[in-house]
């Protein structure tokens, strides 16, 4: 019986030490809110690609935050005539899955904002007139 207690003892803390060791290598995550807003970009059929929130209401003066991510590969943003509600200003920026975009808060320019999503090879994958058009409305 106490040999059992022992063993199982000896076990649980080699195991606590793995999982301490391993989870030093995991960066916590970071805080999110409300107003953080997240755009995640991700491969399609024949060349195009989804974006998981292709028309986005983010406010400026609640505060929103805005990040695009990557699912596969690396993408590209470029805004239509190249205006943009980022602060700072960043008309056309590029992400991949290893590293998002920055965290952009939004100036206070109240207006819709189209952008399309160029692939790796700065083709457009989804393009800001599509059904689905990519954009930001920012409101108030």
């Amino acid at each position: 019986m106490k040999m059992r207690q022992v063993v199982f003892g000896v076990l649980g803390l080699i195991g606590l030490a793995i999982a301490f060791v391993v989870g030093r290598y995991f960066p916590p995550a970071a805080p999110r809110s409300i107003h953080d807003k997240q755009i995640t970009v991700s491969a399609g059929d024949s060349g195009k690609c989804y974006v998981d929130s292709p028309y986005l209401n983010v406010s400026h003066s609640s505060g929103d935050h805005v990040q695009w991510l990557s699912a596969d590969n690396q993408y590209s943003i470029r805004f239509v005539s190249q205006v943009t509600p980022l602060d700072p200003p960043d008309p056309t920026f590029t992400f991949d899955k290893n590293s998002p975009s920055k965290v952009y808060h939004l100036q206070n320019k109240q207006s819709y904002y189209p952008y399309d999503v160029l692939d790796q090879n700065g083709k457009v994958c989804k393009a800001s007139t599509d059904v689905q058009d990519p954009g930001l409305n920012v409101k108030q």
